[in-house]
């Protein structure tokens, strides 16, 4: 059996909502806006959950700020999402190790 991928964030963030209750992890990885993603999803789950907790992981720091920004400019309370960077969380457990 073979999973269709989704081509749009509408789809995405669909499946996102329907199948895992707003709540689970998804692996993402084709070329598409994952800023648009993100914000999607955010605003899906904070709509159907307001006190909702959402944590956003991405590959670097670059990406990060992407996200971010993005939620920022359209309002997404930074209370309902913590996001973090690979190689933000490769820093503070290098920090952690020689402390």
């Amino acid at each position: 059996m073979t999973m269709k991928i989704p081509n749009n964030y509408y789809d995405i963030a669909t499946r996102w909502v329907s199948e895992f209750n707003a709540n689970g992890t998804y692996i993402y990885t084709l070329d598409e806006d994952i800023t648009l993603l993100c914000l999607e999803i955010c605003q899906r789950s904070i709509a159907k959950n307001p006190a909702t907790k959402i944590i956003i992981v991405v590959d670097c720091y670059a990406t990060r700020s992407a996200v971010v920004n993005t939620l920022n400019k359209n309002n997404i309370p930074t209370t309902n999402y913590t996001a973090l960077s690979a190689d933000m969380m490769l820093t503070i457990v290098t920090i952690l190790l020689f402390m």
